[in-house]
């Protein structure tokens, strides 16, 4: 013999984030912002993601302000997509799933979108990227300086451009 008992409960309400148009903006406090609330009560909405070919699944949306080139990190079990704010036509983004949780943006207003199952959120670290070395073109150019044969070169590529097509002659 046994009993049973059944209990209705009320729906989870959706998120206030839970569409693109009411995009949670991000408090930064020095180089991290939490990402408050979870996933549960999400619906799926929004531009397809370009994170999977798959079905969309629950989503909620943050705003995320860059004022100088940044690197920024997304710490989260959820799958994280970031993209150029304009919720009717945003994307394509760039997908940060777990083997790339970093990604390098431009000074701008941008929409971070996290999806997946019901679970917390966790947190966003941006980074500021120095501007490039004084070394970083041709004119620029830091002299190599010989010592018994020999040339020790140092110095960090943090922040240095990519200018391989540039030729180095005037």
């Amino acid at each position: 013999k046994y009993a049973v008992a059944v209990r209705r409960l009320p729906p989870t309400p959706e998120p206030l984030n839970d569409r693109c148009e009411n995009a949670t903006p991000l408090s930064f406090s020095g180089q991290s912002a939490p990402l408050p609330g979870t996933l549960r009560g999400a619906t799926t909405g929004g531009p397809e993601s370009s994170c999977s070919s798959a079905p969309l699944e629950p989503d909620v949306w943050f705003t995320l302000p860059i004022e100088v080139p940044s690197r920024v990190r997304v710490s989260t079990g959820a799958v994280a997509e970031v993209l150029r704010p304009s919720c009717g036509a945003a994307g394509p983004g760039t997908c940060l799933d777990f083997s790339r949780r970093c990604v390098d943006l431009e000074p701008g207003q941008w929409l971070l979108r996290l999806s997946g199952d019901d679970q917390a959120l966790g947190e966003v670290q941006r980074v500021p990227i120095p501007g490039p070395p004084p070394n970083d073109t041709c004119p620029g150019a830091a002299p190599i300086i010989f010592s018994a044969g020999e040339a020790r070169l140092e110095g960090k590529l943090w922040g240095a451009r990519n200018d391989l097509s540039l030729p180095c002659s005037s």
